[in-house]
């Protein structure tokens, strides 16, 4: 849209205007620096006080609350957040269930009752309506078991730790209790329960395959059921029939000598050496993104750029299949599903997924260097090392960007697009107001007021790790039954959860690399993108009725913009869409993974 189009009631807000931000949302500000499970409420407080100004803001040159004594508001906010973020006092129990990010831990009193469990717990033993062990969903025999374990080691100062294997009640998979007695500084007994918490040790598989004559495929099985697979699971990852697991369960168990999967799995963890949960990241474990229940271990690949920085990337499904360049949006969601990235082996696709500048263990970018310049080049850099020519670009959410500068920057790179749950160039004031009010708040700021941004997402990143994630979820996305759906189920949840540790944990918090991004991607009009590539390759576009950032009126403007592109509309599917949907992402990709394409 040019100069000549804009609408005449678009003027630049005066410093009258600016004056009238509501102090209140100044004052919250402090208070979700100081605390920032308030962030919701601030949230509604600054929509009602923003929502007048960016009505009389000039969309297409936007300078909102930049005047001095505000940004003097801010800085002393952000120097708060900063202190609070150092100095914040941790609970006790807090800090014993903070190692174990990725397993399930849960803390019990001395009557038994669940005082604190971590989101990994809460999920895959659904702990969210359970107060005592009784109710866990194990097996009763195996609850009886658990519960005279926990009462001798409140009861006899002797034993502090007990380990010991329990079934679920809703499957077949082994899970592996450890128990731990500590006391609180007041003098209080507690146990602290962590499961499935046992990772496979560098050299294992080959000393299995010495002692006992394993073959590669029984250690991989093994493996699997160690790390507590149901027989259905590892024959769906495996792509082999159940019938075949259980016959190779049974050549295990004749070689080994065990009579049970149970004893087998006990076994394994003598020779493992297993007296207690091991730390989920030691040194040499650092480059291996793990899973904590479905997901199988990953290891980072690494590219050394010419200037020096470090990029890492993941290769999901078959890692000499056909390639598909996967960016994963700024929450970082690396991982996929594990019966999505079971079925792209299947299907012989190869998924490069990149770790953007500042995630993971990927080097930031100066603040000199464009962000967006530096995500494509970091891109293709990839597709360089894994002597990838051409291929198609799979992106979700606002990524739809990135890939659309990939094809404009680099157009030989690129076979098709082909974007989920994403959006094309917002051009007017109403595409932004009619979001729901977490999505509008990033990304108004990126809009309106960039140089809070950064404030913005450290505050929403401290948040995150006081709630956690299923509460964000929760949060952001629970106005849509069908992403409610999504992230309740378990194998998703470990998806989204999992994956975006790279760029939001306990030990790690992108929020300048976020920042940056969405400044990149809604700051300025990138219609000019979306132009350079109409025409030149097949554009899918896969979106849901119920998207709270795009939703359908917005869709429907989108759609009248820009007919040429492939749009593909699911009915009750969000902004999660493709963790649902991923059987209709594939098979949309597929016809443009190999050489021959339409």
């Amino acid at each position: 849209m040019d100069e000549t189009s804009r609408p005449d009631s678009i003027i630049t807000p005066t410093q009258q205007d600016t004056a009238s931000l509501n102090e209140g949302a100044i004052e919250w500000f402090y208070d979700v620096a100081i605390d920032p499970l308030r962030m919701e409420t601030l949230i509604d407080e600054w929509e009602r006080s923003m929502a007048q100004l960016r009505n009389n803001a000039d969309f297409f040159a936007p300078d909102l609350l930049s005047d001095r004594k505000i940004m003097g508001h801010f800085e002393r906010a952000k120097s708060i957040l900063a202190k609070v973020e150092r100095d914040s006092p941790v609970d006790q129990i807090e800090l014993v269930l903070s190692p174990f990010k990725s397993v399930s831990a849960f803390v019990l009193d001395a009557g038994l009752k669940i005082q604190a469990a971590n989101d990994t717990a809460t999920v895959d033993l659904a702990l969210e309506n359970i107060n005592s062990v009784r109710d866990l969903p194990l097996e009763s025999a195996d609850i009886e078991s658990l519960l005279r374990s926990i009462r001798r080691l409140f009861e006899n100062d002797r034993e502090d730790t007990a380990i010991l294997s329990c079934r679920p009640t809703h499957g077949q998979q082994i899970m592996v209790f450890r128990l731990q007695l500590f006391h609180t500084l007041d003098g209080q007994p507690m146990v602290l329960l962590a499961a499935n918490g046992i990772t496979w040790p560098n050299g294992l598989s080959s000393t299995l395959t010495k002692v006992f004559g394993l073959t590669p495929a029984e250690t991989d099985v093994l493996r699997s059921l160690v790390r507590s697979g149901s027989i259905n699971d590892i024959a769906i990852a495996r792509g082999r029939s159940v019938d075949t697991i259980r016959g190779q369960i049974k050549s295990l168990m004749a070689k080994t000598e065990t009579r049970s999967q149970v004893e087998l799995v006990r076994l394994t963890m003598s020779i493992m050496g297993v007296s207690g949960v091991p730390a989920e990241h030691d040194e040499a474990s650092q480059n291996i993104h793990r899973g904590y229940a479905t997901l199988e271990d990953r290891a980072f690949q690494t590219v050394v750029l010419p200037d020096g920085r470090r990029v890492d990337y993941l290769l999901l499904g078959d890692p000499k299949g056909r390639p598909i360049l996967y960016l994963s949006a700024g929450l970082g969601l690396i991982r996929w599903p594990a019966r999505a990235e079971a079925e792209a082996a299947n299907r012989g696709m190869r998924v490069i997924v990149p770790l953007r500048p500042g995630y993971g263990g990927s080097d930031p970018v100066a603040d000199d260097v464009d962000y967006t310049t530096a995500l494509v080049s970091d891109a293709v850099h990839i597709l360089d090392a894994e002597k990838v020519e051409m291929c198609p670009i799979l992106s979700i959410a606002d990524d739809s960007f990135f890939a659309f500068e990939i094809a404009r920057t680099h157009p030989k790179r690129v076979r098709a697009m082909i974007a989920t749950v994403s959006s094309l160039p917002m051009t007017s004031t109403k595409q932004f107001e009619r979001m729901h009010k977490w999505h509008r708040f990033m990304y108004t700021g990126a809009k309106y007021t960039p140089h809070l941004l950064p404030f913005m997402a450290r505050s929403a990143s401290y948040m995150t790790q006081k709630i956690g994630k299923r509460r964000l979820l929760q949060l952001v996305f629970g106005q849509c039954s069908g992403d409610v759906a999504a992230f309740e189920n378990a194998e998703v949840f470990e998806a989204l959860s999992s994956g975006s540790e790279v760029m939001m944990s306990e030990s790690r918090a992108a929020h300048t690399a976020v920042a940056r991004q969405f400044v990149s991607r809604k700051k300025d009009d990138w219609s000019s993108s979306v132009d350079a590539v109409r025409g030149k390759l097949p554009v899918i576009f896969m979106n849901g009725t119920e998207d709270q950032q795009v939703p359908m009126e917005t869709l429907a403007e989108f759609q009248t913009a820009q007919p040429w592109i492939d749009w593909r509309i699911f009915e009750g599917s969000g902004n999660l869409l493709f963790f649902q949907r991923w059987r209709d992402v594939l098979d949309a990709i597929e016809p443009y993974t190999g050489n021959d394409f339409p």
